[in-house]
């Protein structure tokens, strides 16, 4: 009985920080200092119109929301974000979706300053609503970035027509290029992010308390039992 408790605990835990990496990131303008860690694995061309992932080029980022300014409408945050590929590589750009109701524009400072809408990524990676690069161009060319084994950091701020209580953050993206050596034959990567927060959403909270209180009541239940009745 108690090997069947931990492994369901473990299981009521593992479930909770799954659902909290898979989903929108969500922040409520009362979140301030709430951590966003965004961890990118790249893919490479296949020839064939598809993609695979590579294990040499990587990234992380951890995105700090510093607080709303604006009267409510402008959220912003503080970037660290390192180039922690295994092979020589330039991070250029990174960009994400804004899963809420008028999104107004986007202002950034540091490494990744320049800001550009509705970019198209390549290897059918669809559009985002927002990017961050290093440098005037656009965010999907060959030129500059973050080196390998080098970290930076940046803000940026998303401000929206009226003042939202909280924004949702979605479909995490980065382009690497100038890969040395090329991986089959390929001079860049896009690097898709996975993005989760150190703590579960309010709606991951109740399914795990949900789950404490069946084990609760189970082992209550088992108590109440006679020897005569669990033989």
């Amino acid at each position: 009985m108690r090997q069947f408790m931990k492994i369901l605990l473990a299981c009521l835990f593992g479930t909770a920080f799954a659902a909290s990496a898979q989903a929108a990131v969500v922040i409520h303008d009362y979140n301030v200092g709430r951590v966003i860690t965004v961890q990118y694995r790249g893919y490479i061309d296949n020839d064939h119109g598809g993609k695979y992932l590579t294990p040499l080029i990587t990234a992380l980022q951890t995105i700090t929301f510093t607080g709303v300014s604006n009267g409510g409408k402008t959220y912003n945050f503080s970037v660290s974000t390192s180039n922690t590929s295994s092979v020589s590589s330039l991070l250029r750009s990174f960009a994400f979706d804004v899963e809420t109701a008028k999104f107004k524009s986007a202002s950034a400072t540091g490494k990744f300053k320049q800001v550009y809408y509705n970019t198209a990524y390549p290897l059918n990676s669809g559009t985002r609503d927002v990017c961050f690069t290093v440098t005037s161009a656009s965010c999907t060319t060959h030129d500059g970035g973050l080196a390998k084994g080098t970290t930076a950091t940046s803000t940026f701020s998303l401000t929206f027509k009226v003042a939202p209580v909280k924004v949702a953050l979605d479909d995490f993206v980065a382009k690497l290029h100038t890969l040395n050596p090329r991986i089959d034959g390929e001079t860049y990567s896009i690097a898709y992010g996975t993005a989760s927060t150190a703590t579960p959403e309010t709606a991951t909270w109740v399914m795990m308390l949900l789950g404490f209180g069946a084990v609760g009541g189970a082992m209550r239940r088992r108590r109440e039992l006679s020897p005569l009745q669990i033989a």
